[in-house]
Formats: C-alpha cells, sequence, structure tokens
C-alpha cells in the first residue's frame, strides 16, 4: 500500500511540475513575443494581420496601465463585488443595445451558413445535411451549433438582432462565472474584484456579441459545468453534478473544440485521484466521458432519423493539421479554404481526400525537416499572428464595409472601418495582453520558485487549457478568434499577481511627510 502511494504521489508531483514548466515556458514565449512585436489586423476581406516594432507610446501607455492596476487595487475594496458587477453589467447593457442596433443585421462566413442550416431545418428542409457537397454534409461537427440556433431561430423567429442580445447576455453570463469559479477557488475578496473588473474590461468578448458562432456559448457552458463541479466538490450534493454534467455535454456539442476542456477537467480529476486515492475521483471522470457520449450519440441519432440518411463523414480532420501548415495565406498556418476545396477537388469522396490531406501533410512535414531555418519561422510567426493580436478577430468578425454590412454611427464607422477608434482600441487591447502574458509570467514565476507555492488542482484548469489549446492550434488550422477564451481564463492569474502587490498605505505615507 506503501508503494502504491508513493507511485501516486511520483504521478502527481510529476503532472504537476510538467503542467507548471510548461505554462510558465508558453506565457514567457508568448511574453517575449509582445514585447518586441506588436500585430494589427487589418479590415479587409481576406485575414491579413500586419507587424510593427514596439514604440515609446506602448511603452509608456504599459506603465500607465500598470500604475493604473495599482490604484485600481487601493480603489476596489471600497466597492461590494456586487455593485461591481451591477455596474459593469450596465455598462455593456447600454453599450451593447448601442452597438447591436446601429449595425447591419446581416452575418457572413460559417455563421451565416450555421443559421442558414438552421432556418431551413426548422421548415423541414435538411439538404444541408444530406445534399453531396452542401455545407453541412462537409462539416457534420456543426450539428450542435446548429441544433443550438434552431431553437434561438424558433423562439426569436429567426432575427439575428436576437441573437446579438442573446450573445451579449452570454457575455455577461461568462464575466458572471468567471468570478464565482474564481472566489469558490482563492477565497480572497481582493482577487474576486480583480477579476471581476478586469473580466469586462477584456473587450473581445464584448465585441464576439456580433459573431453568432459557438464560441461565446460553448465557454459559458464550460464555465457552468466547471462552476457546479466545484460546488459538488465542496457539498456533495448530487444536484449540482446534475447540472454539471449535461452543461458540459451541451458546451461540447456546440463548440467541440471545448474537447480540450474536458481534457483539462479529467486530467484535473486524475491529479486528485493521485492525490487523494478516492475512487469516486475516478467516477467523476467516467460520468463526464458517459455523459459527452451519449450526447453526441443522441444528438446523431435525432438527425439520421430526421434527415433519413446516415450523418456523413465529412472533411476528413487530418486536413486541418495539414491546412495549419501550409505556406499559403497571407498569416502562415491560418484558414485558406484548404478543407473547403478539399473534397470538391476529390468529388466528395471522403476516402481520396483523406488520402490527398495526408500526402499533402507529408510533403510540408519534409519541407519542414529539410529547412529547419524556415520551420522556426513558420511556427514563430503562426505563433505571433495566433497570439499577439490583440483583438483576436472581435472586430474583424463584425461588420465589414466591403461585405456591405452597414454601420450607422460614426463611432462604430471609426472602428469597424479601422479609424481612429480602431488604432486606440487596438493599442489598448495590446497593452492589457501585454500585462496578461506578462505579469502572469512573473506571478507564476514568484509563486512557484520564490515563495515554493503550490496551486490547487482545480486551480490548474486555465494553465491545462491553455498548453492543450496552444498544442493544439501549433499544428491545428488557426486564427486568433479561436484563442481569445484561453488568454481570456488566465485573468483571475492576472488578478493574483495585482492582489500580491505590496500594498501602499496613503495613511501612513502621509503622516511620515
Amino acid at each position: 500500500m506503501n508503494m502504491l502511494k508513493k507511485i501516486f504521489d511520483g504521478f502527481y508531483s510529476l503532472s504537476y511540475h510538467l503542467v507548471f514548466g510548461l505554462t510558465l515556458f508558453i506565457l514567457l514565449g508568448f511574453s517575449w513575443i509582445v514585447v518586441n512585436v506588436r500585430a494589427l489586423m487589418k479590415m479587409n476581406l481576406v485575414e491579413n494581420t500586419l507587424y510593427f516594432p514596439i514604440t515609446s507610446v506602448v511603452w509608456i501607455g504599459l506603465l500607465l496601465f500598470i500604475i493604473f492596476l495599482y490604484l485600481l487595487r487601493l480603489f476596489l475594496p471600497r466597492l461590494s463585488e456586487k455593485h461591481i458587477f451591477i455596474m459593469w453589467t450596465i455598462l455593456y447593457v447600454v453599450a451593447g443595445f448601442y452597438l447591436i442596433f446601429n449595425v447591419s443585421s446581416v452575418i457572413r462566413s460559417d455563421a451565416k451558413h450555421v443559421l442558414t442550416a438552421a432556418k431551413a431545418m426548422n421548415l423541414g428542409d435538411y439538404s444541408s445535411l444530406t445534399v453531396v457537397g452542401s455545407y453541412l454534409y462537409k462539416n457534420p461537427h456543426q450539428l450542435g451549433l446548429v441544433t443550438f440556433d434552431r431553437v434561438i431561430s424558433w423562439v426569436g423567429l429567426g432575427r439575428t438582432e436576437v441573437f446579438f442580445i442573446l450573445y451579449l447576455l452570454i457575455t455577461i453570463g461568462i464575466n458572471y462565472f468567471q468570478w464565482k469559479i474564481t472566489a469558490l477557488l482563492f477565497h480572497n475578496t481582493l482577487i474576486n474584484k480583480l477579476t471581476l473588473f478586469l473580466s469586462f474590461l477584456f473587450l473581445p468578448l464584448f465585441f464576439f456579441i456580433l459573431f453568432v458562432y459557438g464560441s461565446h456559448p460553448g465557454l459559458l457552458c464550460m464555465l457552468m459545468g466547471l462552476y457546479f463541479l466545484l460546488k459538488y466538490e465542496n457539498t456533495h450534493k448530487k444536484s449540482q453534478l446534475t447540472v454539471a454534467l449535461p452543461a458540459l455535454t451541451i458546451g461540447y456539442l456546440i463548440r467541440t473544440n471545448y474537447i480540450i476542456f474536458v481534457l483539462a477537467l479529467i486530467a484535473i480529476y486524475l491529479l486528485l485521484f493521485w492525490q487523494d486515492h478516492k475512487i469516486k475521483r475516478l467516477g467523476t471522470i467516467g460520468l463526464i466521458c458517459l455523459s459527452l457520449f451519449m450526447g453526441k450519440t443522441g444528438l446523431h441519432t435525432y438527425y439520421q432519423l430526421a434527415s433519413g440518411q446516415a450523418i456523413p463523414k465529412g472533411t476528413p480532420m487530418i486536413a486541418y493539421v495539414t491546412m495549419g501548415l501550409r505556406d499559403v495565406s497571407p498569416t502562415r498556418g491560418h484558414w485558406d479554404a484548404y478543407n473547403t476545396k478539399l473534397l470538391d477537388d476529390n468529388q466528395n469522396n471522403q476516402d481520396k481526400a483523406k488520402k490527398q490531406a495526408i500526402s499533402d501533410l507529408k510533403v510540408r512535414l519534409k519541407t519542414f525537416r529539410n529547412d529547419p531555418t524556415y520551420a522556426l519561422e513558420f511556427f514563430t510567426e503562426k505563433v505571433t499572428g495566433t497570439w499577439a493580436e490583440p483583438t483576436f478577430q472581435s472586430i474583424w468578425s463584425g461588420p465589414q464595409k466591403n461585405r456591405n454590412q452597414e454601420v450607422r454611427t460614426h463611432l462604430l464607422k471609426s472602428i469597424y472601418q479601422q479609424g481612429l477608434a480602431y488604432r486606440l482600441i487596438n493599442i489598448f487591447l495590446f497593452i492589457y495582453l501585454m500585462i496578461i502574458y506578462l505579469l502572469s509570467s512573473l506571478y507564476l514565476l514568484y509563486k512557484g520558485l520564490v515563495k515554493c507555492e503550490k496551486f490547487p488542482s482545480f486551480a490548474l484548469y486555465p494553465y491545462i487549457f491553455l498548453i492543450g489549446g496552444f498544442l493544439f492550434h501549433l499544428f491545428w488550422e488557426t486564427k486568433s478568434q479561436y484563442v481569445y477564451i484561453y488568454v481570456y481564463l488566465l485573468i483571475p492569474t492576472l488578478a493574483q499577481a495585482i492582489a500580491s502587490l505590496p500594498p501602499i498605505s496613503l495613511k501612513s505615507s502621509k503622516q511620515r511627510l
């Protein structure tokens, strides 16, 4: 028994230090990037990121932001957490309605295709899934989001503005659960307040209310699932688990990339098992896996019965890896329509398409192997374009003049047509991104190497999630809009960093004077 305990303790220690080390390595890498180059997403039809050297304006802004955060640390104790939440919620609602009702209701790209398919299915038309070469035929992984859109379309009579308002409420809900999860993990009022304030200050979350896609509702479901798992750990009430499991399942079905979040939670339960050796930890893992399996099986069974056909295989997943290693788009490794054209070029034969994707992948790997310098340049630019673009395409994903998507006020035109407001927002968000990466890195160094303290296992969830997301998008087709979720979940770490700064007593300073 003692031998088994030593083995489990060894697994835990090795896993913890691996998570800590990889997270620190990634954050230090991101920090190195943002202190050397600033990224700007052009408001063009095609995604194109420009890079600029860091100017004195950015360094001065960084210093002012740090001073602001320190003053915020002194000021926030005067406000209650509830008042901060209400204040920001009112501000978001006012700003959100101003945005929603002053822009075009036209949406585009995948969001448009999914919503169009959802509305058609509500009328009994499943051709987007059954007709060879149609959108869902190529992308059956979108069936969860289609189902979500079908429900909202039915309730909101298909009006896009209803989706925008819903996504505004979802955004507020995301910030709410980030706050509540932080409270359960750290039991520190100042950290709670800082997390709440800084989460709302993360403006990409706000601008994404016009991006009717799966990332926002999926993130809300994941945070809701985590919150109720934490409540279950504290209260052992099964009712908490019966909320957590469906939330995680729905989030995964809406946006399948959130399997990375689920895997992070499974990794945490393994860490807990190696710590306390309780079999119920493995039981919870089993329930999570069973819930996801049943959810996906049920979804596919429903659409098979409704459409009268088997669910198509869709575009081979290996195609997204091949696309993620191509050097065709303006930003390396980004979306370049390879996955869309692959089936067309192979007469919608999935087996032929898969063979071509594998063949093309081997060619790219050979290129990297034969030219390591080029490989380093490729991945450096890919990582920079993905993780250092401060708006995370949240504004680019909104209305564009070139796509006949109207904006009706001078301020919004300045934002969405790359005017002064857009440039100012870009600089502000870049400085905020620098703060997140730099202070998070410094806090991990301080926590792990100076104080030699460990995080509770559940507090590792944003770090394991970040590691998974970084490795995934290092090879997979990427966009900066895919990774805002990982950066947003680092905000509690930033809050801990600010809260750990030594306090300055204004009273004592005056007395010394």
